[in-house]
């Protein structure tokens, strides 16, 4: 079925364009969670789904995985969508003294989580029935051009990312930062 690996590409570029405008603009620029006391916690779960989305892409949509690599993927996955539920628990009380959260970034919200999934289950899917052995090899054969080299855009630019998430926790980065914050009346 690697013809599904496709659109599971589409999906997970698709994806990457929605999750950056919301990670990127609304919550580091725009509503700078990073330097928000109540936020830290959320800024910290943001951050570890950041590097966890890079081996999910890499056992994904860069190679063709298959037995106990694929299913070191699949509890990737698995961890990925407990910290996106423990993140969407969180934000009620992250973004209390922003008003709450807006519609427009629930809706926002909604789609990227929808995308990944979509993206990542339709991957999942491509994968036949062999590859869940545990004894299959760990590379199931060449992967998809298409997904790999979307892969290879999106991983360093992800690895980035998480950098940046990680930099932004110093304490002296955040100081700073909340200084330079505007005054809400």
């Amino acid at each position: 079925m690697p013809n599904l690996m496709y659109p599971a590409t589409v999906f997970l570029m698709l994806f990457g364009v929605v999750a950056a405008f919301d990670g990127l603009y609304l919550h580091l620029w725009k509503y700078r969670l990073h330097t928000r006391a109540e936020s830290l916690v959320e800024h910290r779960w943001h951050t570890l789904r950041v590097f966890l989305f890079l081996p999910v892409v890499y056992g994904l949509f860069y190679r063709n995985s298959g037995g106990w690599a694929l299913w070191l993927t699949v509890i990737l996955v698995g961890i990925d969508f407990g910290v996106a539920l423990l993140d969407v628990l969180e934000e009620n009380q992250s973004r209390a003294s922003l008003g709450g959260l807006s519609s427009t970034e629930y809706a926002i919200h909604v789609v990227t989580m929808t995308l990944h999934t979509v993206a990542i289950s339709l991957a999942l899917a491509a994968r036949p029935l062999a590859a869940w052995s545990l004894t299959a090899p760990l590379e199931i054969g060449p992967q998809v051009s298409f997904s790999t080299w979307v892969a290879l855009q999106m991983l360093p630019g992800n690895l980035l990312i998480g950098i940046l998430h990680v930099w932004l926790m110093q304490p002296k980065y955040r100081t700073a930062l909340t200084q330079l914050q505007p005054k809400t009346v």
